[in-house]
């Protein structure tokens, strides 16, 4: 019995310390990531622009890099913080101080995952709306999509899971969404088109794409898929607000959340519907695994 008892006072100090342990590396990340965001600050007012970096990277991993972000900070901050838990041999990082400008470098977003709490982040005044989906298990980072879409007139598109076409699943990427839906009707619907020039209406595909799906990194989307059967689906009206309330302001979304909210269109398909509650719920949204 003594021994059980002093077994159980044992477990719960350790747990104890554990957690005490874990708040106070949280504390380091968060204060390390304000300096950061200060030293970040200083260099905007010197170059009008943030270093630049279009997809979410580790802070840590420039560390020594020619031109990367630890060399152009250096200046006003000459020690690069490290996340406690930084493993530089891991090919993914679980704990690191996650970097992403947008705009050509007008605005940031810092990202830390936390042990104890909610994710931490700092960004510039425009930079709120840049949203990190996670690594989702895909190497560089993005997340799986799951979950259905509406068409008018062609039902329901899968965008994740095995039909009658075999395994698919759409997955989305810092730049925008790659792989396949399927849908019943329009059959495959591929998000992004093989290498070679530019060939989807308007062009603005993504760069060195024959078409595609944009995300402009605050989670509007844009640009074109294809459906093996029924033609172009258009993400967003041009020059849209994404408001959805007029056939001029029409575009798909993502929310901070990963859920998916508003219309696309096809000329050969017409409105598809990406989130609904009534009378019945459908939606689209991201997964941590396919």
């Amino acid at each position: 019995m003594v021994i059980s008892i002093i077994s159980l006072i044992s477990s719960i100090v350790l747990v104890s310390v554990k957690d005490t342990r874990a708040k106070a590396r949280d504390a380091k990340r968060m204060m390390e990531v304000d300096t950061l965001s200060t030293a970040l600050g200083l260099y905007f007012v010197d170059k009008e622009r943030y270093p630049e970096q279009e997809s979410w990277g580790c802070i840590e991993e420039t560390i020594g890099e020619p031109g990367g972000f630890a060399e152009k900070i250096s200046t006003y901050l000459p020690a690069i913080p490290k996340d406690p838990l930084y493993k530089p041999d891991e090919p993914e990082h679980e704990y690191c101080y996650l970097y992403k400008t947008i705009d050509g470098g007008k605005e940031y977003k810092i990202h830390v995952n936390l042990e104890k709490g909610a994710d931490y982040e700092v960004y510039s005044s425009g930079g709120g709306g840049i949203t990190y989906y996670g690594q989702g298990g895909i190497p560089g980072g993005g997340a799986y999509l799951t979950g259905f879409a509406w068409g008018e007139g062609i039902g329901w598109i899968h965008f994740g899971g095995t039909g009658a076409g075999g395994v698919y699943g759409v997955i989305a990427l810092d730049s925008g969404l790659i792989d396949y839906a399927w849908g019943e009707q329009l059959g495959y619907i591929r998000m992004r088109g093989e290498e070679g020039s530019c060939i989807q209406p308007g062009g603005n595909c993504p760069l060195g794409y024959r078409y595609g799906v944009i995300n402009d990194g605050m989670g509007k989307l844009s640009g074109y898929a294809f459906s093996e059967r029924l033609g172009w689906i258009k993400f967003a009206a041009d020059g849209s607000n994404y408001s959805n309330t007029s056939p001029s302001n029409y575009g798909v979304y993502m929310d901070a959340d990963g859920n998916f909210y508003g219309f696309a269109w096809g000329e050969n398909i017409g409105w598809i519907h990406f989130k609904n509650t009534a009378p019945f719920s459908y939606g689209v949204t991201l997964s941590q695994s396919p």
